[in-house]
């Protein structure tokens, strides 16, 4: 006797349910989680799943599909899609370890660096994703880092920005999360028309202390 294609799928959905479980932030669990939650008609959990999805900073090319699915989800009009330069985020950051925290913090650990609506800091308005193994490093955040549809860190006037590194490998702040926040600023949108050699360079000579974070 086979095995009908309706519990083969619950099977499968099981599996992803427990990967997850294990690890909230499995791509692929995320991913077909969502897939299946929206083919049995659950579009909140689907369109949760994906966005959780998209703080893990998947390829260009998916977080493109993502954005449209989860509008699509929400009953919001898709967004055109933004024209987004390598290297001319909207925001540039320099983020650290400090003391306190280099000798307690895991390689391995993820560090999230999220620009949040300092009058509305949830859901984050663009987040990316990075190891504490690659600090200190120099994150960029631009429109195509977007969490949600419609709402691009080029239509904010003034952006919070946190740099935290997660316990628990989720985006959503956890007990034990060492993080810098409060870096407020109105941001001035500009577009380079000539191509930078060295941006960590550009970066550096032009960043002031105000843009430098540090995670104790």
């Amino acid at each position: 006797m086979t095995n009908s294609p309706r519990s083969e799928n619950f099977r499968a959905n099981e599996l992803f349910e427990n990967a997850l479980a294990v690890s909230p932030n499995n791509q692929k669990a995320l991913f077909y989680s969502g897939v299946a939650a929206a083919e049995r008609g659950d579009k909140e959990l689907a369109a949760n799943r994906w966005e959780t999805l998209l703080a893990t900073s998947p390829p260009q090319n998916i977080r493109e599909i993502l954005v449209q699915q989860i509008a699509e989800l929400r009953g919001e009009a898709p967004p055109v899609p933004a024209q987004v330069t390598t290297g001319d985020g909207i925001v540039n950051v320099r983020v650290t370890l400090g003391e306190s925290a280099i000798s307690q913090v895991r390689p391995d650990s993820t560090v999230f660096v999220i620009a949040r609506d300092p009058a509305q800091p949830s859901p984050p308005v663009a987040a990316v994703r990075r190891t504490a193994a690659e600090l200190p490093v120099y994150v960029s955040i631009g429109d195509s880092d977007a969490m949600t549809p419609g709402r691009l860190p080029s239509a904010f006037a003034q952006l919070e920005i946190v740099a935290r590194v997660s316990s628990s490998g989720q985006p959503t702040a956890q007990s034990g999360d060492r993080f810098d926040s409060g870096v407020k600023r109105g941001l001035c949108h500009h577009r380079r028309t000539s191509p930078v050699a060295n941006p960590e360079r550009e970066w550096k000579s032009s960043t002031s202390d105000e843009r430098s974070m540090v995670i104790n």
